[in-house]
């Protein structure tokens, strides 16, 4: 006995001459027995168990070729779906009733597990009571196609980033190093600042002591007045060297200036020593008749023989003083015009690049960037602007 033919049933007996009715009866229960087999075309060409979904997105409909009586264990439905899934979704097979659609680990299946127009096989469980989706290469393929791009798109970010932190990390290293240049500056000119300012307290300390003795031989108020002018002059200037003490350069010319205005002043002084001293050896005649002795006439020689050599040496520490200060002057100089020499785009007046452009250049999202023409591209290299950012050659 058969699904599709019961053999014993009907049966005519060896040796009996059939009648038509008997003959009749056993050929309807063979051509029944027929009825039940599959069509020779879907045997063929594989679609016994195929079908073309007639339902909507997520509660799927199909009507195999071969109607089955119920939901057995093992039964296979391969879909041709008209909609993709946009979440969990159903199947009714031949009005059998609704079933979930699951995945093979048992859960709800997801968007984009089915997709419109890719045939997918389900296979029913009686231990679960769900038809289970089987692994679809079609849909994986077209998932794998997905990743890739969303790879390739996140490996140019990652590049782009890369470039980013390469150009943040070369300006963090250029801003280190100007800030050191700059700290060094400010420290040397504030050191000259300092001297500068202990030199106009001593110049004033000596113009102090000197008006003593500047009273005693010149006798004369406007003299003193003279030698105070000039000790004003000199913490004034001391002063502006202070204020100065930022920029170097500035201050540089400055100490320059003062040196030569220092040095106009020792030879003033020396002068006016020499000066003093023939006027006491003139005087020494008229002395004797003014003093009444020859000690008081030495007395009062000696003095201005101090003085004058007290105004020589104040000329030499001026003298000095000049030459230090215009050698700090050439120095800052040299120094200045070997930085912008090292490094022209230190000078705040004018904005350099290389007319050649020898190395891959990538200019970050969301940047502009200029560059000063005309401007040659070197052979096999290659300039990249990502999304958002622009280049100007001017």
């Amino acid at each position: 006995m058969s699904d599709y033919f019961d053999a014993s049933g009907n049966r005519i007996a060896d040796g009996l001459t059939a009648r038509a009715t008997d003959v009749n009866t056993l050929r309807d229960e063979v051509g029944a027995a027929f009825d039940l087999i599959p069509d020779v075309a879907n045997l063929t060409t594989g679609t016994v168990s195929f079908a073309v979904d007639t339902g909507t997105a997520n509660n799927y409909v199909v009507s195999l070729p071969e109607t089955p009586t119920s939901y057995t264990d093992g039964l296979l439905v391969t879909m041709r779906p008209i909609n993709s899934n946009s979440g969990a979704s159903t199947i009714n097979v031949d009005g059998l009733g609704v079933k979930s659609i699951r995945g093979i680990d048992g859960l709800a299946i997801s968007a984009g597990d089915i997709v419109a127009g890719i045939p997918v096989d389900l296979r029913y469980s009686t231990a679960t009571g769900y038809f289970h989706l089987a692994p679809n290469s079609a849909a994986d393929a077209t998932a794998a196609a997905a990743s890739a791009v969303a790879a390739s798109a996140s490996a140019s970010a990652a590049l782009a980033s890369q470039g980013a932190a390469a150009s943040s990390a070369s300006s963090a290293s250029t801003s280190a190093s100007t800030a050191t240049t700059k700290a060094s500056e400010a420290s040397t000119s504030a050191a000259n600042a300092l001297t500068s300012e202990n030199n106009a307290e001593t110049a004033e300390t000596n113009a102090a002591a000197s008006l003593a003795d500047a009273l005693a031989i010149y006798g004369s108020i406007a003299a003193v007045q003279a030698a105070e002018a000039a000790a004003a002059a000199s913490a004034a200037a001391a002063a502006t060297s202070e204020m100065n003490a930022e920029t170097a350069e500035t201050n540089a010319e400055t100490a320059e200036t003062n040196a030569a205005a220092s040095a106009a002043s020792a030879s003033a002084s020396a002068s006016s020593a020499a000066a003093s001293a023939s006027a006491a050896a003139s005087s020494y005649s008229s002395s004797i008749a003014i003093y009444g002795s020859l000690a008081a006439v030495q007395a009062a020689q000696a003095a201005a023989a101090a003085s004058a050599a007290s105004a020589a040496t104040s000329a030499a520490t001026a003298t000095t003083q000049a030459t230090a200060a215009a050698a700090s002057a050439d120095e800052a100089q040299a120094a200045w015009t070997a930085a912008l020499a090292a490094n022209p785009d230190m000078n705040p007046a004018v904005r350099m690049n290389p007319s050649t452009l020898t190395e891959d250049l990538t200019i970050p999202a969301g940047y502009n960037a200029y560059s000063a023409g005309p401007l040659t591209i070197g052979e096999d290299v290659d300039v990249t602007l990502n999304d958002h950012s622009n280049w100007s050659v001017l």
